[in-house]
C-alpha cells in the first residue's frame, strides 16, 4: 500500500462516489494547503535535434513527451530560421 507519490512518478486509485463527468484527463491532486496548480499555453525551452530526417521551421508541430504526458505542441523559432540534426 502506497501513502505518497512524489513529483514525476505516477499511481493509480479509485475514486467513489465521483461522476464520471465530474473528472477530466489531466486532472491533479495536490494538498489543500498548497498553492494550485495553473496549466501554461506556452513555455521556454532549450532544444537539441538528436536527429531529425528533415528540417524543422517554425510553426512544426511535434509531440512532447513528459513523464507519462504526451501533447502536441508548436515550435516557435526565435533566434535562427531553421533547426537541422546537430542544432541546439
Amino acid at each position: 500500500l502506497m501513502d505518497r507519490v512524489e513529483a514525476g512518478e505516477s499511481a493509480c486509485f479509485a475514486l467513489k462516489r465521483e461522476r464520471r463527468a465530474d473528472l477530466r484527463k489531466g486532472m491533479v491532486l495536490v494538498d489543500a494547503k498548497l498553492k494550485r496548480p495553473e496549466a501554461v499555453w506556452e513555455f521556454e525551452a532549450e532544444v537539441e535535434v538528436k536527429y531529425h530526417s528533415t528540417t524543422i521551421h517554425s510553426n512544426y508541430q511535434p509531440v512532447v513527451h513528459c513523464g507519462t504526458v504526451r501533447q502536441a505542441c508548436a515550435i516557435t523559432l526565435v533566434d535562427r530560421e531553421v533547426l537541422r540534426t546537430g542544432d541546439k
